[in-house]
Formats: C-alpha cells, structure tokens, sequence
C-alpha cells in the first residue's frame, strides 16, 4: 500500500492569488468593453437615423410621394408618414439618454419628389459627452453630421 499523503492540494494563499489574478484581468477586459458599449449607442442611433432618411429620400424620388418626418423629443422617438392620419411607415424608439434640441428644424420635415429638402434646418443630438449638430442645407442631396 501507499502511504497517505496529507500535501495534496493548494495552500489557502495560493488560491487567493490565482483567484486576484484573474479578476484583474477579467477587470481589464470588462471595463473598456462598457466604455465601448456607451459609444456605441449614439453610433447605433445616428446610423439607424441616417439609413431612414435615406430610404425616405429614395421613397419621395421613385414614388413622387412625400413623406413626413416627425420627432418627438419628449417621447424618445421619430416616425415616418405618407399622411398624418395613416400608420407609420418607420417608428423608432431610441434610447431616453438620447436628447435632441429641434433648432431650426421645420417639424414635420419632408423631401420634394426631385430628393431635395423642403424647409431646411438645423437640430442638436446629445448624448453624455458628445454632441451632434444635424443640417439638412438648401439645395439637393444629403443632410451633414458635425461633432460640435
């Protein structure tokens, strides 16, 4: 037979430090991961946003139709109309950390049915930090994001 030995297994320090090492490099993952995480929320927005006012753009050219673009700022949303009274084309939620300041923007805003905006304007986007100046020129075409 073999004789018992007693030293099997890991000293209670030993554990501790093993245990300490991998929360700090678990914590060096984690935290820039939520940093991230925050950007990618005005991102996803800013993105989403752009993408609808595209199709609406393309959508007032290919039908001779115009929709109507409303913002509710204190609802936390936006939706595209062919006709106020109707259902919603688009109807977008977006996060309540999101805050927009309606400048100069005519709302409802629309595109004529040759692409170009009718009463142009300006609003503000803020989220923690960052901040956005939206402009929708005279003129043809697309609308310009500014960090401001």
């Amino acid at each position: 037979m073999y004789p018992l030995n007693k030293n099997r297994g890991f000293t209670l320090i030993e554990t501790l430090i093993v245990l300490s090492i991998l929360f700090l490099i678990s914590s060096l993952i984690y935290f820039p991961y939520q940093l991230n995480q925050k950007d990618k929320t005005i991102e996803s927005f800013l993105n989403q946003f752009e993408k609808d006012i595209y199709m609406m753009q393309q959508f007032s050219t290919l039908h001779q139709k115009r929709l109507l673009l409303y913002i509710e700022p204190s609802n936390s949303r936006y939706f595209i109309v062919d006709n106020p009274l109707s259902q919603p084309v688009v109807d977008r939620s977006y996060d309540s950390a999101i805050t927009i300041e309606l400048n100069r923007f005519s709302n409802p805003f629309r595109f004529s049915v040759n692409g170009s905006p009718m009463g142009p304007g300006t609003f503000n986007i803020h989220h923690q930090s960052s901040s956005y100046k939206i402009t929708f020129p005279f003129g043809r075409g697309r609308y310009y994001v500014s960090e401001i």
